[in-house]
């Protein structure tokens, strides 16, 4: 069933039926879902396995760690780019904004090892 509607001579038409009724419907279904996944979840053997790569841990730190060589390269070479993006540009920014590329990437091998 359509409603007609004029406004200024043009003509809307627009369903009676509501939007609302189908969300209402999808939460429904979902409100059922997600408590079964949750229940699989914790009834699985797989929620509890052993950490297959804990063996690598060691080398990861190693390699991409805070302290790593290739961190230090890295930084290095931010320094380097930052220092000739000032001399072409003459902006500021991009002097500073060494800095703030230096501490994300120092937390990202933090995070990493």
């Amino acid at each position: 069933m359509k409603l007609s509607i004029k406004a200024k001579g043009i003509s809307v038409f627009k369903k009676a039926k509501s939007t609302f009724s189908k969300m209402n419907q999808a939460r429904k279904a979902a409100g059922g879902i997600i408590p079964a996944i949750a229940a699989l979840m914790l009834c699985s053997n797989n929620a509890f396995a052993e950490d297959l790569m804990a063996a690598g841990k060691e080398t990861v730190t190693g390699t991409f760690g805070a302290d790593s060589a290739i961190a230090k390269w890295i930084i290095l070479a931010e320094v380097i780019v930052g220092i000739i993006t000032y001399i072409k540009t003459k902006n500021m920014f991009m002097l500073f904004g060494i800095a703030v590329v230096i501490v994300f990437t120092t937390i990202g091998f933090g995070l990493a090892g």
